[in-house]
């Protein structure tokens, strides 16, 4: 794979794991290609660039309020061999000239990095990592979790910032999915993304029910007495959180060896499985201070700090039937169903086997006996199919007929446009988080609509009031308010949300920005369709940044598309916004430019980002606290202190539909 596109490959997956929540690789695959790319920059420094993914940390999508780490949280270089362990800590004894070295062992929780700052022995600020420079203010959410002590029983602490991995434990992920799946709503692919998606949230009240815990794993700054700590041990450090009330990370401290670290590693990986917490490794950390100090940083990794990955579980079983998924497109993804396995600690029995192509050269067929492996919390893949001489009759693996609707299949594609398997794919991304962000309709209820009749194609969202009586009969009143209400609110995304909603292949959130930049609104794009506009068209759109010839000429096939002209019609013609919001409001004619704001209470067609996102994409800033520079609090009902605090200083309070009157807007009913 050519370089650059090896990093957009990696690009894209960081984004949809660390931003989306929604993983599209395993772990596993990812480390591989991340493995792949330093192994090509290693061979030729020359290629290395500042914004390679070998150089920056983790997501770079700030949703709520930003927060610069004063220290920042970087990432862990991957070791998957004992040879790589062992250069590890030989490079460490290196340093040090023959005096002794001690290692720690500590357990990898994977779950979501957070710092958490305490002042004067009271929990101040919690954020996530976010790029590692700039992370995501997450405070009120953590406040609400029993396991993180709120205020300290020491007084000599002026300053203390803890490093914590947050994580959900397989038992709660499996309520809260049941839970989701019982309101129809989408549920979470893993405990991981279940814990981000907990955090990042809105209500506090949500985080504390669904029971988040955190395990600290370093300090990354400590001013004890007015004096920085920069000295002493890891281990000692960690024994003092454990006085404070904190669950560590420590396995093994004190390793004089290289074969005590390898023995550590050994014995964790041991009870990877049997513990409370999803665990994809080992951390290897140098113990002195002031060695870590002496080693120093790379630009993404610390030089005293490896992870060493265990390699995925794998498991053989038999494959019993293979079913198949429609796609929006009508493509079918074939599913293999096998006898149950434990793996991972859970028990598994589907796994996508992606195309024919893969079936035929893995040489799958029905009655296989195959390898299946899962790592920690990932999704199941078939990996090989083992030889067996035991006489098992086996069938070919065969797609000729639609799964759902039964209508001839071509090349795995359902001929049958109206397919209702098709449909719900089609009405699923539409209403999804990076699309109109419809909450409250998950799968299950989508399947329920179009089986009653109610939703053939996703416009049909916006007519789902007119029914309202049948179905709060079918679902209840509360329930069915809700999703109106996140319809009705979806109208009003910016028109980027729209255009990558209506699903044209090649049309993702960054093309839909791009074109939308250029042309302001979905109608005016649309209003360059026609054959003699053709050639007109397509050197308009290839002259975009990022945009070449094949997404263009694909951008030209859609703007003269009937049935996708006919769609934007009929979103335009229901309320939807067909307007860009940012291609007009940035620099000083911004309506908020030069403005600070800040954000308190809850509020009626807000959710805490979004409001933040609002103010932002019309120049303003949003500060977390109120303060003389203040220009105005957005309040709320259930404002708190900081209304007060507001009042007290003379800050103009405004409400909610006031935002929207100083950009030109109406509010939304």
């Amino acid at each position: 794979m050519e370089i650059n596109v090896l990093r957009e490959t990696i690009r894209k997956y960081a984004d949809a794991y660390y931003n989306e929540d929604a993983p599209l690789v395993t772990d596993a695959e990812y480390d591989a290609l991340m493995h792949q790319l330093r192994q090509m920059e290693e061979e030729h420094p020359e290629l290395i660039t500042p914004d390679s993914p070998t150089q920056v940390v983790g997501g770079k999508r700030v949703i709520g309020i930003p927060v610069e780490h004063e220290v920042p949280m970087l990432s862990l270089l991957d070791v998957f061999d004992e040879g790589s362990v062992e250069q590890f800590v030989d490079f460490s004894q290196r340093s040090q000239e023959g005096k002794p070295v001690l290692f720690d062992v500590e357990y990898k929780i994977d779950g979501l990095s957070l710092s958490l700052v305490y002042k004067g022995g009271k929990l101040v600020q919690a954020s996530t990592r976010g790029d590692g420079h700039i992370g995501e203010d997450v405070t009120a959410n953590v406040m609400a979790l029993p396991t993180i002590p709120k205020t300290l029983k020491v007084k000599r602490v002026d300053l203390l910032e803890v490093r914590c991995e947050c994580y959900m434990s397989e038992k709660d992920f499996l309520r809260v999915n049941e839970e989701q799946e019982k309101a129809g709503k989408k549920v979470f692919a893993n405990p991981r993304n279940c814990a981000a998606g907990t955090l990042r949230q809105a209500e506090p009240k949500v985080a504390a029910k669904r029971n988040l815990r955190v395990i600290a794993f370093n300090v990354q700054k400590a001013i004890i007495n007015g004096k920085l700590v920069d000295s002493g041990s890891h281990a000692a450090q960690m024994n003092a959180l454990k006085s404070l009330g904190f669950q560590t990370a420590t396995a093994k401290n004190g390793c004089k060896t290289l074969d005590e670290v390898l023995a550590a590693i050994k014995e964790i990986g041991e009870k990877r499985y049997s513990l409370d917490f999803p665990m994809d490794g080992a951390v290897v950390k140098v113990d002195s201070l002031e060695l870590r100090t002496e080693m120093g940083e790379r630009a993404k990794t610390p030089r005293w700090a490896v992870a060493f990955k265990y390699p995925p579980e794998e498991k053989s079983t038999v494959i019993r039937s293979v079913e198949g998924s429609v796609s929006r497109f009508g493509r079918l993804t074939p599913v293999a169903v096998f006898d149950p396995i434990q793996l991972g600690g859970t028990t598994v029995q589907r796994a996508t086997l992606n195309n024919m192509a893969f079936i035929n050269t893995m040489g799958i067929r029905i009655g296989s006996r195959v390898v299946v492996r899962k790592a920690a919390e990932i999704i199941p893949q078939i990996v090989m199919v083992e030889k067996t001489d035991d006489g098992e009759e086996t069938q070919p693996i065969v797609f000729d007929k639609c799964p759902v609707c039964g209508s001839p299949v071509v090349d795995m594609t359902c001929t049958n446009p109206v397919c209702k398997g098709r449909i719900v794919s089609q009405i699923l991304y539409f209403a999804s988080r990076p699309c109109m962000d419809i909450k409250g309709l998950g799968e299950t209820m989508i399947w329920d609509l179009v089986e009653s009749k109610f939703l053939e194609r996703p416009e049909d969202l916006y007519d789902l009031h007119i029914e309202k009586a049948e179905l709060v009969d079918m679902y209840g009143q509360k329930t069915v308010d809700k999703v109106l209400a996140a319809i009705e609110k979806s109208k009003q995304m910016s028109a980027d949300h729209v255009l990558k909603a209506i699903g044209w292949s090649s049309v993702g959130g960054t093309v839909a920005k791009t074109l939308l930049k250029k042309y302001g609104s979905i109608l005016s794009l649309f209003d360059c369709r026609g054959e003699s506009r053709r050639q007109e068209l397509y050197d308009s759109i290839v002259s975009l940044p990022g945009i070449g010839d094949t997404i263009a000429k694909s951008v030209v096939a859609m703007v003269n598309d009937l049935d996708m002209y006919e769609e934007v019609a009929e979103l335009n013609m229901r309320g939807v916004n067909m307007v860009y919001t940012q291609a007009s409001v940035s620099g000083d004619d911004a309506p908020l430019a030069g403005k600070t704001f800040v954000i308190t209470g809850k509020f009626n067609t807000f959710s805490r980002s979004s409001a933040v996102t609002f103010i932002e994409s019309y120049g303003g800033k949003v500060s977390g606290s109120v303060s003389k520079k203040t220009d105005y609090l957005l309040a709320g009902s259930d404002a708190g202190s900081k209304l007060d605090k507001a009042k007290t200083l003379g800050v103009k309070v405004i409400n909610e539909a006031e935002i929207y009157s100083m950009v030109g807007l109406a509010m939304p009913a």
